[in-house]
Order: C-alpha cells, then structure tokens, then sequence
C-alpha cells in the first residue's frame, strides 16, 4: 500500500471557492497525512494547487498547461475525481490508471443521459458497459443515501450494497455559537449565484415577508457575483429594497468563518455551506434546490432532522416529493429557534460532530481509493464509439488541449 500513489484533480480554470473543491483539498490533505504519495493535477493558477502549497503540503505537481502532462501519471496510479468526470477519462490518461470517483450529485445518474436537456448518443451503451464492469463495485463512493437509491433504480443489476456511503465531511471544532437576542435575528444564506442555487433563498425572503418577519430577520447573503445574485432574485419576485440586507461577494475562507462565527443567529443553506454552520454549532436549516420552479408549499427543517445524510434534495425530482410535505412554515422556525436557540445548536452541532466530521470519513474514503483496480481504459468500448466521438468533437471546439468540467 505504501508505494500507491493517489493523483488528486480540480484543474479548473478561474475556479471559486466550492463544495466540490473543497472535497479535493481536504482529500489531498488526508492522501498526504496517511503518507501515501501524493499528486496534484491543476494548473499553476489553480486554487487546488494554490491552497495545498499555502498550506505546506507536500506533493508531485503535475502542470496541465505542459505539454505531455498525462505522461507523469504512471499505470500504477489512482486517479480521484468526481462522476461527473467519466466520460473524460480515457482521453486523459494515456497511461491506463487506475481511477476511483466521488458521487457528490445525486441526480447525476438520471440526468446523465440528457445533460442540460440534450440527449447524448451512445451515453446508454456507455453506463451499462461501465456498470458491468464492476464500476459500481470497486470505483465509486456516494455522498448520501439517496446517491445509492438512484443507481440502483438506474442500474438494477449493478450491486449497490457494495457502494459505500461517505458524508461530505467538514472540520469540527467547539461549538462556538452563543446567541443573545437583539433586534433581528441574522439569518446567513451560502450560495453560488445561479438560479438553482439562489431560488431557495427567494421562497425563504418571500416567506418572510408572507409571515410578516420582515422587521425581525436581517439577511446575510454570500455569494459569487452580487449584481447576478440580486437579478435573479429579482427575477423571483422579490423586492429586495424592502428587506434589512448585507451581500458579500466570493470571500476568503477567513472571513467566511467571521461572517458565520459572529455574524449569524441561523444558517441556511445546502452542500457544504450548511456543514460549514453547524460545525460552529449555528443552528442550521437545510436547504433543498430545484430545477424548475421552487415549491410554492416547500417547509424547512432542520439539518439534524433529515434523513441519509442529505445536503440538499432535488425538489424537481419526483422521487423526492414526500418531502414537499415535511417540515414547517418559516415562523414556526423563529419561534422554536427564539424559544431553545442552545437546544438547536446543540443539536446541529451533535448531528454534524457525529457524521460529517472529516477525520473519520476521509481516512476511510483514501483507503477506498488507495484499493482501487478499476483501469481508466474501462471507461471506454467500442460499443461507445460515437458516443466518445461525440465528447472528442465536443471539446476540439471548447479546445482540445485543456481539461474543462
């Protein structure tokens, strides 16, 4: 095992702080701790490459923007990435390694063979080749649950017990969160600005406004571009002169923290964002997302009362539709939270402690990987020939040179 060396890739250009970045940083640190070798594939401008080197890490850096980069990743690697990522494989690794992903989008199975509504020729072919390869037995670890339900209702035949179920995982300190009632409850909002993103912040303005909490609640609202932010809010219906309201644009991690540590009485968010309150011991709501139009009806709850450790469910997706009739109105959610705020922190903070915390899920992802035996070369058949033909025309013209996700 000590020879394995695990290539970590989140080459993307003028990326943000994400979710998904954040998986990569924090399993490249665990790859480094456990003292396997370890290679970061990115750009020199990446921020993977920017967050591991300020922090000291040590690691082979494998530079996209060289020529014959893929020839510094030997067959004996494991290649770990994300399932959105599949696809791209075989045109990548020249060397045949071995490769292991992450499922940290649960519809991603369903919504694979029509990606933005587009159907993909060949894509069919492709997942059942993949799957009766043992993709879904030795190359694959899911975020939730609800991530293993999908596949088994996609692949019936592929053995979904083997699949192993590894929350997204957050650093967990003490619980910092000490609330004293002033005049407005600070609820904080987490978010990237695209209208998947921001539509479940609109229903909770406009359920604000509805319940007549305008006066009591200040918003805090992070996010990647403020101007986009406030026009698709707008585009939602909401008058957002008429709320008490702080915007913050793409802020570092430090002062993130701030914003949460001393500026917020209640988190709302989805992914990562909501681990980020509750492991500060924030009373956190979790935000659910849809495609279509946001649930006039949708409730909130709270993180600790969802159910296979969920981070977010697709609203649009109707195997989820129980949960449009779960949870309560947002005033029910003041009232309970003003009445025993230490109880909820407690509670949050408990939930996140107990299945979130990184220092148990990531050693345990990395051992996965590090026994991967799923070949890159798998990916690919040639029952899918058009289809990879298709994905080869497909980024000749993005540019044929460059990794893009």
């Amino acid at each position: 095992m000590s020879s394995v060396s695990i290539c970590v890739m989140f080459p993307v250009l003028d990326a943000k702080l994400s979710g998904a970045l954040g998986v990569s940083y924090k399993v490249a640190k665990a790859v480094a701790e456990s003292g396997l070798k370890l290679k970061i594939l990115d750009y020199k401008s990446g921020l993977l490459h920017k967050m591991l080197t300020d922090e000291g890490c040590c690691f082979d850096f494998i530079d996209l923007s060289l020529k014959g980069w893929d020839s510094y990743i030997d067959e004996s690697d494991v290649v770990f990435g994300f399932n959105n990522d599949i696809y791209n494989y075989p045109f990548f690794f020249r060397n045949n390694p071995y490769v292991y992903f992450y499922d940290v989008y649960p519809p991603f199975w369903h919504r694979f063979l029509k990606p933005k509504g587009i159907g993909l020729i060949g894509s069919d072919k492709f997942l059942r080749s993949i799957s009766r390869r043992g993709f879904f037995d030795y190359a694959i670890s899911v975020m939730e649950a609800k991530s293993k339900y999908n596949i088994a209702s996609r692949f019936p035949d592929a053995s979904v017990e083997r699949v192993s179920v590894i929350p997204v995982s957050i650093r967990v300190d003490v619980n910092s969160f000490n609330f004293k009632l002033g005049d407005r409850i600070r609820v904080t909002y987490i978010g990237r600005s695209e209208a998947w993103k921001i539509s479940p912040l609109a229903k909770l303005m406009k359920d604000v406004a509805i319940f007549g909490l305008k006066e009591r609640v200040l918003f805090n609202v992070v996010v990647s571009d403020i101007l986009f932010a406030k026009k698709l809010l707008k585009d939602e219906g909401v008058t957002i002169d008429s709320f008490n309201i702080n915007f913050y644009e793409n802020i570092s991690k430090n002062d993130l923290s701030e914003v949460i540590r001393l500026n917020t009485d209640i988190g709302y968010a989805m992914g990562t964002a909501a681990l980020e309150f509750g492991a500060h011991g924030v009373p956190t709501i979790l935000a659910d997302f849809s495609e279509k139009t946001f649930p006039d009806e949708y409730k909130y709850k709270w993180i600790f009362e969802v159910d296979g450790f969920t981070l977010g469910l697709d609203l649009s997706d109707c195997s989820n539709s129980e949960r449009i009739s779960q949870g309560v109105t947002i005033d029910k959610i003041i009232d309970r939270f003003i009445n025993e705020p230490l109880v909820i922190s407690k509670k949050c903070y408990a939930y996140v402690s107990e299945f979130h915390s990184e220092a148990s899920n990531y050693s345990k992802l990395v051992e996965l990987i590090a026994s991967s035996r799923f070949k890159a070369f798998y990916l690919k058949s040639y029952q899918t020939f058009l289809f990879y033909f298709l994905q080869w025309v497909r980024k000749f013209i993005l540019s044929k040179k460059k990794y893009e996700r």
